[in-house]
């Protein structure tokens, strides 16, 4: 069996039909508003996009224009309809017309690790794609997608199987998993070859969500079980748990992040006040002040984490902010706090 390559929007591309292809006509209103303020800053980063994606590219067109525009910019973009798509066609072209598809690889031709088949590296599809990254494309894409999609895994695991995949889990990517691990976004970037290797053979054996629910309860029973978690308590801000050192932790995230430092010995505070407003900081170390996230979006958390980093702007600490997906691997949380931590 093989699998041949998808088709993405550009390589159909002949720029010169480009009103054709495009319906320019029926889109001439956004098509000329998107040149009015489309720089060279913005072919520079159709460059980037290539270099970072290649035959991928176009899927992130749109989402980085987004972030380089100004709010009344994006105002106005925002009113026309289909206007995503839009920009995206409009990049596509101008990669196009400015050569820069033509440094596009050819995709490779491989045998997937797990199955033994072979595959073309562009018919894995770009949601599955992105998160193995352009130099991981080694598995094909049937056996991506029964791995890595939502509400996959065997329904028919035993107790011991379920406590021995969590605890091969652990100590591959050596922080605490969130319920549904390897089937976000997210959860695999920035791992090596071996482990996300070791996490695709893991999975194929892999229970499911809801048989763990049903064997344990919750998925913090399942973590106490495989005692990967000391026994935790629960409280009206949520569970209670200890970290490794013996600080008490407020979520899984304050412990994943407690651990890491305990685990590569820097010391740090729990609960460190800050100069003023009767806050206190999660953790703090010689130079830093580091915040777990974790609630982002809720109005009133947010309205507090802003007024704690204006505190550390007014003061000069050095704040580093964890959000949620920095705690999907150890590489990842690594990388957040690679600033110089001691």
């Amino acid at each position: 069996m093989s699998y041949t390559s998808r088709t993405e929007p550009w390589q159909d591309i002949d720029y010169e039909k480009e009103r054709e292809i495009y319906n320019y006509d029926r889109y001439k209103k956004i098509y000329n508003y998107i040149s009015s303020w489309w720089s060279i800053q913005h072919d520079s980063l159709l460059k980037l996009l290539i270099d970072q994606y290649q035959w991928y590219f176009n899927w992130h067109i749109s989402e980085e224009v987004e972030k380089s525009l100004p709010e009344n910019v994006l105002v106005s973009l925002r009113n026309f309809k289909a206007w995503y798509n839009r920009v995206m066609y409009f990049g596509i072209s101008r990669a196009v017309k400015l050569g820069y598809t033509k440094k596009i690889r050819e995709p490779k031709t491989k045998k997937c690790p797990l199955c033994h088949h072979n595959f073309l590296e562009s018919a894995i599809p770009h949601s599955l794609a992105y998160r193995l990254g352009m130099d991981n494309l080694d598995y094909c894409p049937l056996c991506l997608k029964e791995l890595l999609l939502r509400n996959t895994g065997n329904a028919d695991s035993s107790p011991e199987e379920v406590l021995e995949y969590l605890n091969n889990l652990v100590n591959i990517i050596n922080v605490i998993p969130h319920d549904s691990y390897g089937e976000y976004r997210n959860d695999l970037l920035g791992l090596s070859k071996k482990d996300i290797y070791n996490l695709l053979k893991l999975f194929q054996n892999k229970p499911s969500r809801d048989r763990i629910l049903k064997l344990f309860g919750t998925w913090n029973n399942a973590l106490v079980k495989a005692d990967i978690l000391e026994d935790i308590r629960y409280s009206s801000r949520g569970i209670v748990t200890k970290a490794l050192d013996g600080h008490l932790c407020r979520s899984l995230g304050e412990k994943t992040i407690d651990d890491f430092l305990y685990n590569h010995g820097i010391e740090h505070e729990r609960d460190f006040p800050y100069p003023v407003g009767g806050y206190t900081v999660d953790f703090k170390t010689r130079r830093y002040f580091i915040e777990y996230f974790g609630l982002v979006g809720d109005v009133d958390y947010d309205l507090k984490s802003k007024r704690k980093e204006k505190i550390c702007r007014d003061n000069g600490i050095k704040l580093i902010k964890i959000f949620p997906e920095d705690l999907v691997n150890i590489a990842k949380l690594a990388d957040k706090l690679s600033v110089g931590l001691n």
